[in-house]
C-alpha cells in the first residue's frame, strides 16, 4: 500500500548513510532523510518515500538542495550540533492542506527566513509552514518555542464527518482512511448507548471520542499536551483540557 500516511518525519543528519554502490571518497556531511537501520547517528537519504502522501517526495529534494546549496549545517547526531534537525509534513487528507514543520536548534531568523521563503517559492501549494525550536538532545521532532512562518499554523483534515484543526506538535492518526474504519469498528463494539458518557484517554486531537461519540451524553478527553487540547471541534462544541 502507497501513500497512505498522512504525516511523515524526516531528519537531517551531518552523518550521512554511504550506500555501497557510491564511489569511495564520497560527500557524506549532509543527509535528509530516515535513520539506517541498525544506525541511529546516520542518516540514509530519501528521495522517493513510497508510502508517504504525494508531494512529500518533492517537498524532501526541494528542503535537502536548498539547504546543502546555502551552505545550513545539519543535525550532528553524535556531537549534538547543527542547525537543521527534522523536516515534518503533513497534508488534510479530506482537505488537500499542506503543512511543513521545520525544527531547528536556534530560531536563526537571518538563515532560516531566506530558506522557507525559497523552498515557498518553489512548494506555493503548502498552506502553513512553522519552525519549532529545540535545545533537546533528544532527536524527537518537537520544539520548546514555535514560529509562525507562513500561513496560519494550522491544518485542517476531516474523519467520520468530523473536522479536525491541527497543530505541528499535535497528535492525528496518520492514516485518515484507516483511521475512520477503525473508529466505526469500535463504535460498534462498544455499542453506546444514548446518556453512555464516553471516556478518550490520551486524546491528542480527540479523534477518536468525537467521531465515535456522537450519541453520546457526555465525552472526556485526557490529554498532557496543551497543543493538541486546543484543537478540537468548534469550541461551543468540545471543551478540552490538559493535565
Amino acid at each position: 500500500l502507497s501513500g497512505y500516511r498522512n504525516k511523515m518525519d524526516f531528519t537531517f543528519g551531518a552523518r550521512r548513510y554511504v550506500l555501497p554502490d557510491e564511489p569511495e571518497g564520497v560527500d557524506a556531511s549532509f543527509g535528509l532523510g530516515l535513520h539506517a537501520p541498525g544506525l541511529f547517528q546516520k542518516v540514509l537519504d530519501i528521495e522517493h518515500c513510497d508510502i508517504a502522501f504525494e508531494g512529500a517526495s518533492e517537498l524532501v529534494r526541494s528542503a535537502r538542495e536548498l539547504a546543502r546549496e546555502m551552505e545550513l549545517a545539519p543535525w550532528d547526531l553524535r556531537d549534538h550540533t547543527g542547525l537543521l534537525r527534522h523536516l515534518v509534513v503533513r497534508r488534510g487528507e479530506r482537505t488537500g492542506e499542506l503543512m511543513v514543520d521545520l525544527v531547528t536548534s536556534e530560531r536563526a531568523q537571518e538563515l532560516i527566513d531566506p530558506f522557507v521563503a525559497r523552498l515557498l517559492e518553489r512548494h506555493p501549494e503548502v498552506t502553513t509552514l512553522v519552525q519549532n525550536v529545540t535545545s533537546a538532545k533528544a532527536t524527537v521532532a518537537y520544539g520548546e518555542a514555535e514560529y509562525v512562518l507562513h500561513g496560519p499554523g494550522r491544518i485542517h483534515d476531516e474523519i467520520g464527518g468530523v473536522r479536525f484543526t491541527i497543530s505541528a506538535d499535535s497528535f492525528f492518526q496518520t492514516n485518515t482512511g484507516q483511521a475512520e474504519r477503525l473508529f466505526e469498528l469500535a463504535a460498534e463494539a462498544a455499542q453506546l448507548q444514548e446518556g453512555d458518557a464516553l471516556l478518550d484517554l490520551y486524546c491528542g486531537a480527540g479523534t477518536a471520542g468525537l467521531v465515535m461519540g456522537a450519541g453520546a451524553r457526555t465525552i472526556v478527553g485526557l490529554e498532557q499536551a496543551p497543543s493538541a487540547v486546543q484543537i478540537g471541534r468548534a469550541p461551543s462544541e468540545l471543551q478540552s483540557h490538559s493535565d
